[in-house]
């Protein structure tokens, strides 16, 4: 199966396993944290933060399926993985109806879909109880929190705090001022775990997982040898070391396209433009002006006391 950039939910389980490197202590310890729940009161909620690229779809995906294999196992456990775009969840109530609508195992809810928020809440409470915890796996959670009302936000901690029928296995680009102000009711609530770029090694293990996946065990083991880590670290120098890029990379990826390592570099950097956007609007307006200037010179700038006045 062909390896997705965007969308890693859409890969077949083979194929997320096969080309998953580097973080497999960080899947550890949310499946052992998703064991507890089944087995204890606790809840250790888990906050994966990393920007765009940084792998956290490919992690929450491979998660879902050590949940599944939990649950396979006979352990009391639900999961509900929503979709990565929480374009529908604009309030409380659709926040719990999606979690019902994506419920496995699948069951028909004896509550109206459209029902309040009150009927949603007492269902996800009761199956609980039930059945076991409902691990909910939730993408772009910043976006979320950014929908809901303080109200809402409110609610929605009493409910995980109170209830404890849902542990949440979430992940966001950044930590903005709902997770990150000593005013918000998510303040301190997560355990956050942060996705570092792959280091030069780290990407050499995933070029060499990719190539294998392709069925090309000569350039597999031609992404081994010293002198290609050399060409890797210079891939690393000039574009970074989140696994979008390291993947986009590796479409082109040949023998002879890393011994042409510029041309590889100049036709697949577009491929990168969303990510490098996403970068740029991360920054401060005066920061971005900076940025931007520096990418229209082609030679050093010299800083002067003046040109900080204008």
């Amino acid at each position: 199966m062909t390896v997705s950039r965007f969308t890693p939910s859409l890969m077949t389980r083979g194929t997320l396993e096969e080309v998953f490197v580097a973080r497999h202590d960080i899947l550890d310890t949310l499946t052992a944290r998703i064991a507890e729940a089944a087995s204890s009161s606790s809840r250790h909620h888990c906050l994966v933060v990393g920007p765009r690229g940084a792998g956290k779809t490919h992690l929450i995906a491979l998660a879902y399926h050590r949940t599944v294999d939990l649950m396979s196992a006979g352990r009391p456990l639900q999961v509900a993985w929503l979709p990565e775009d929480p374009w529908t969840i604009l309030t409380y109530r659709h926040l719990l109806a999606s979690i019902v609508r994506h419920l496995e195992p699948r069951v028909p809810p004896p509550v109206d879909m459209g029902a309040g928020a009150d009927a949603l809440e007492a269902f996800l409470i009761r199956q609980a109880r039930d059945h076991g915890p409902i691990v909910v796996l939730v993408e772009n959670f910043d976006q979320v929190l950014d929908q809901l009302e303080d109200v809402e936000q409110q609610r929605l901690r009493r409910l995980l705090q109170t209830e404890r029928s849902l542990l949440v296995i979430a992940s966001t680009t950044r930590l903005d001022r709902n997770l990150s102000d000593q005013a918000r009711p998510f303040y301190g609530f997560f355990t956050p775990i942060r996705l570092k770029p792959f280091t030069v090694e780290e990407a050499q293990s995933m070029l060499q997982a990719l190539a294998r996946h392709e069925g090309n065990e000569e350039l597999a083991a031609y992404v081994g040898q010293e002198r290609t880590k050399r060409r890797l670290r210079t891939i690393a120098h000039l574009a970074g070391g989140q696994p979008r890029i390291w993947s986009a990379l590796s479409t082109a990826l040949t023998i002879e396209g890393l011994d042409t390592l510029v041309d590889l570099l100049l036709t697949r950097f577009d491929d990168l433009t969303p990510y490098y956007q996403e970068q740029l609007g991360r920054l401060s307006g005066q920061m971005r002006l900076v940025v931007a200037e520096l990418a229209h010179v082609d030679h050093c700038l010299l800083y002067t006391s003046d040109a900080a006045d204008e």
